[in-house]
C-alpha cells in the first residue's frame, strides 16, 4: 500500500518531522515501530462510528452541541462519513461519559476488542471539574482533540497540531495534517502492517 507524499503544513518549531508526512503518519497512528511500538495498525472495522452523545449542559455550555459541532468539523474536513449518533448507549461503538465528581484528565479508552484486536467499543471521558484543560475555556478543543483519539490517533510531538501531547494544544481545530491522516486511515484496511507502507 502507498501513502500519499503530502507535505506537512501545520508543523511549527521545534519540528521533529521535517516535511515527512509518512513519519508523522506512522508516529500519530502508533505504527512507527519505535520505542517498542508495533507497526501493526488496528482500527475500526466499520464507518461511520456509532457514538452516543448524551445531552449535557455545563456552566451554560451545551456540551452535546459542542461535541456534535466537533464531529461535523472532522467529517467536513475529511469529506468522510465518520460518525452517526446512537440513540442508546448499548447501540454505540463510542459512549461519551461525563464525570462531575473527579478532576481527571479527559481521555478515550478502549473497553472491548474484537477477536482480531481491533476496537469494538470505546469510552470518551469528559471531566467537568478538570482545571488543567477546563471546559469553560476549551470545550470545543477538548472534543475535537478527544475525537482524534476515538479514531485511534496518538499524540503528535509538534505544537502545530491539535493532537499534541503533554500540553494544551495551541490550536482548537483539526489541522490539515491530522485530517489527511484520518482520510488515509479511512481508506486503508482496518488491520494492516505499516512496516510495508511507503510514500507515493
Amino acid at each position: 500500500k502507498i501513502i500519499p507524499a503530502f507535505g506537512l503544513v501545520n508543523v511549527v518549531l521545534p519540528n521533529v518531522y521535517g516535511d515527512r508526512f509518512l513519519m508523522f503518519f506512522k508516529d500519530i497512528s502508533k505504527t512507527s515501530g519505535d520505542l517498542d511500538l508495533s507497526t501493526v495498525y488496528k482500527g475500526w472495522n466499520h464507518y461511520p462510528i456509532r457514538i452516543y452523545c448524551p445531552p449535557k449542559v455545563f456552566q451554560d455550555i451545551d456540551l452535546q452541541a459542542t461535541a456534535r459541532a466537533a464531529m461535523a468539523e472532522w467529517e467536513q474536513g475529511t469529506l468522510c462519513d465518520l460518525f452517526t449518533e446512537a440513540s442508546q448507549p448499548e447501540d454505540a461503538d463510542v459512549i461519551i461519559i461525563y464525570d462531575d465528581v473527579n478532576e481527571g484528565r479527559h481521555h478515550v479508552t478502549v473497553t472491548a476488542r474484537n477477536a482480531d484486536g481491533t476496537p469494538k467499543t470505546k469510552e470518551l471521558w469528559i471531566y467537568t471539574l478538570n482545571t488543567e484543560v477546563p471546559l469553560s475555556r476549551y470545550a470545543y478543543m477538548v472534543y475535537a482533540h478527544e475525537l482524534g483519539h476515538v479514531f485511534g490517533l496518538d499524540h503528535s510531538r509538534n505544537l502545530g497540531h491539535l493532537l499534541i501531547g503533554l500540553t494544551t494544544p495551541q490550536v482548537s481545530h483539526p489541522t490539515l495534517d491530522e485530517l489527511r491522516v484520518v482520510q488515509v486511515l479511512y481508506h486503508m484496511p482496518n488491520l494492516f502492517d505499516y512496516s510495508n507502507v511507503s510514500e507515493e
